[in-house]
């Protein structure tokens, strides 16, 4: 991860990343969405890989990189109105 290269989540992978947000399971976020289980792995593993995180706590460490990119490009926003 390059913090000068702009990351972008499709709107379904922001959808995933914040039911997790919400506490939700995989489960019940494929039930939410009306998709299975593996097309939530899929973006789950979509939304690793391009926020640079893995590991166990691989979904929190994803919201929480997405958090602050989000904080970030906030800030960056101010700074050039």
């Amino acid at each position: 991860y390059n913090k000068h290269t702009m990351i972008t989540l499709s709107s379904r992978e922001k959808q995933v990343l914040k039911l997790v947000a919400d506490k939700k399971t995989s489960k019940a976020i494929a039930l939410e969405l009306n998709l299975g289980l593996r097309t939530i792995h899929f973006y789950f593993e979509c939304i690793y890989a391009k926020l640079g995180v893995s590991g166990p706590r691989a979904r929190y460490a994803a919201l929480g990189k997405a958090m602050e990119l989000n904080l970030r490009s906030r800030i960056l926003k101010t700074l050039r109105t």
